[in-house]
């Protein structure tokens, strides 16, 4: 199973909402490798597919290749990096050391990341804001790289009575509600009877 750690910075109500759908999001990849990027603050849908301004503005990658560009986050901003992977479909993950950071420290002038896939077939990243709980708004921002159907997406979120969906760039509130559906059945499953 896949935890992530709340900080003090992070309202339980955002991540209450936004870990179920990191583990439906991982399931319905059925992810051999998942990376989980805690961002320093809220951030925009102009991350989503975003490789940098020096760069050609084509499109994302191709699937098959074997790197994939990453969105330019400033390494300044990147609160913590964490790799899980698992050997196949039935197996357990866990929480492994990277061999390098997904937004190593660099230059602005070099900022643009990538990731090669290490011989793992399906990939999920996922970035999420913390400083939701002054903040008051969190953003989750998923790339699944599995071969077949890649997809990648973009939501943010506002803390009211349930912390509500706000905004979704390539994913609309009804799937976002059935990863979210999926994650918290999946977790009560491996949390077992109480």
């Amino acid at each position: 199973m896949i935890v992530l750690k709340a900080s003090a910075e992070d309202d339980p109500g955002f991540m209450s909402r936004m870990v179920p759908i990191v583990i439906g999001s991982v399931a319905a990849a059925a992810a051999e490798q998942v990376w989980i990027v805690r961002v320093d603050s809220w951030f925009d849908s102009k991350w989503l597919r975003f490789k940098g301004m020096h760069w050609p503005s084509a499109h994302w990658d191709p699937p098959d290749q074997e790197w994939v560009s990453l969105p330019p986050f400033m390494p300044t901003r990147i609160q913590e990096e964490e790799l899980f992977q698992r050997r196949g479909v039935s197996e357990p993950y866990q929480s492994t050391k990277p061999q390098c950071a997904l937004h190593p420290s660099r230059g602005s002038d070099r900022s643009r990341s990538s990731l090669r896939r290490e011989g793992a077939r399906s990939v999920v990243l996922a970035w999420f804001s913390s400083a939701t709980a002054t903040t008051g708004q969190g953003s989750l921002m998923v790339y699944d790289l599995t071969p077949e159907h890649p997809v990648r997406w973009y939501a943010s979120f506002r803390r009211d009575a349930d912390w509500s969906y706000l905004k979704g760039v390539e994913i609309s509130s009804t799937e976002l509600a059935y990863l979210e559906r999926h994650g918290r059945e999946l977790a009560t499953k491996c949390q077992g009877p109480p």
